[in-house]
Formats: C-alpha cells, structure tokens, sequence
C-alpha cells in the first residue's frame, strides 16, 4: 500500500501541468493521508511565484496544513528566482537532495 508520494513539478505557472500537480498533491494529502512531499525543479520553482490566484491559493494551504514543498536551489539560482520570493514555508534544497527525497518515497508523480 501507498503511504507517501513525490511530487515532482517542472512546469512554470500557467502551464496546466503546475496547477494539475499541485491539486493532486492536495488532493492526496488530504484525502487520502499520504505523506506527499512537492518538489519544484527546472522551471518548476516559477510556479510558486504567483501574486494571487488559484495556484497560489492551493500552495498556501498545503503548506498551511504542514506540508513539505521543496525548490532546488541549483534551479532557483539558474532562473534568478530569488529564494526570498517563494511563500513561507518553501524550504530550498541543493539538487544533491532531491534523490533522496524521492527514495524515501512509496510513489513518485511528475508534472
């Protein structure tokens, strides 16, 4: 049985694929208690950048419900996101970690 799941999000914001991964990450933390960590790489780590909206919304309560979001540092820094933009509560990781983060994991989705 599963009991915890990787989100893995690659997509910057407007991409489908960015809000579909933060809505199955929400949608497995909450209704299906999983431990479900989010992961934004590449271009990914734009997607939590948002002023307002959906998007920005769904983050905010994932991480409002102690979820874990992580950002790659190595991709923030590629892209000239400052880590300081990112909604509290985003912790940043060097890339060395991501692998990790996905052994640790029963199940692993891509966005």
């Amino acid at each position: 049985m599963i009991s915890s799941c990787s989100v893995i999000i690659r997509k910057p914001m407007g991409a489908e694929a960015a809000t579909l991964g933060v809505r199955a990450a929400w949608a497995m933390f909450t209704n299906a208690s999983l431990d479900v960590s989010i992961i934004l790489m590449g271009d990914g780590v734009y997607s939590a950048l948002g002023k307002d909206g959906y998007i920005k919304q769904m983050y905010e309560r994932f991480i409002g419900q102690d979820g874990n979001v992580y950002a790659v540092q190595e991709d923030l820094q590629a892209r000239g996101v400052d880590a300081k933009t990112l909604p509290q509560g985003v912790s940043v990781i060097p890339a060395s970690q991501v692998s990790g983060l996905v052994e640790d994991s029963d199940s692993i989705m891509t966005f």
